[in-house]
């Protein structure tokens, strides 16, 4: 894949596309927290002059929020105030020949049906350059918020037991914990990825969204599972590693 010459973020009104790389740096650092001023020209190593039009121009655009530092008014920090949504990468053809051949092998099987269709909608964005895993991901928290609701265990060892029997009683595949600390665990048979092409990037960030929603949900603190290796990687399983925030 190659480098990402642009980002696309989402404001309250629309999406902004992002091509400048230092503006994508600044974006990017502020997706784990608030910056102050100096701390955003320390991690670019750019000029204060730089630093301080850039911030200005995504400000403007409504990517980003300033505020004043507490303890020194003189002193602005920033704010993420929009939401990754795309990034562009190197279109993978093979990927809509694969899913249009996957939604006719599955006609007469209603479920195979709509998960290959399902499958085609998503790949045919990445056939064409544009890797929507952001947005994939944040649904996956969404809807792992609530599938987290029916769970009912408040320990890291069970909740990944409870994780295990919903991915195989859903067909969404088998669950096997390598080690627990950290917390690793293989998905083999995945229904998203499993008979996909080598494309040198994990696929899942969907499965990412969900178990990290319900790790979170169910123990009430930030956890993160970051998928490691894929069928996109050339494996024949997912491997997600598991950590807290």
């Amino acid at each position: 894949m190659k480098k990402s010459d642009f980002e696309l973020y989402a404001t309250k009104n629309t999406v902004v596309v992002v091509k400048g790389k230092v503006k994508r740096q600044i974006l990017r650092l502020l997706q784990e927290r608030s910056l102050g001023f100096d701390e955003i020209v320390e991690a670019t190593h750019k000029a204060k002059s730089t630093i301080s039009k850039h911030l200005q121009e995504l400000e403007e655009e409504g990517l980003i929020a300033s505020f004043e530092d507490r303890a020194d008014r003189r002193k602005k920090h920033y704010a993420l105030k929009s939401r990754l949504v795309g990034i562009s990468a190197e279109g993978s053809p093979s990927f809509d020949r694969k899913t249009i051949e996957d939604v006719a092998s599955a006609l007469g099987d209603p479920a195979a049906f709509i998960n290959a269709v399902m499958r085609s909608i998503r790949y045919k964005f990445d056939s064409l350059g544009m890797d929507v895993a952001p947005t994939l991901y944040q649904l996956g928290t969404e809807i792992g918020t609530v599938i987290a609701r029916d769970m009912r265990a408040s320990d890291l060892k069970g909740v990944i037991e409870e994780v295990k029997r919903f991915w195989e009683s859903h067909d969404l595949g088998n669950v096997e914990v390598l080690s627990e600390k950290p917390l690793t665990f293989i998905v083999t048979n995945c229904y998203e990825c499993s008979d996909m092409p080598n494309v040198g990037r994990t696929l899942c960030a969907f499965d990412e969204g969900i178990v990290s929603a319900i790790l979170q949900r169910r123990l009430g603190q930030p956890y993160r599972a970051k998928e490691i290796e894929c069928a996109g990687t050339g494996h024949d399983h997912c491997k997600f590693l598991v950590t807290p925030r």
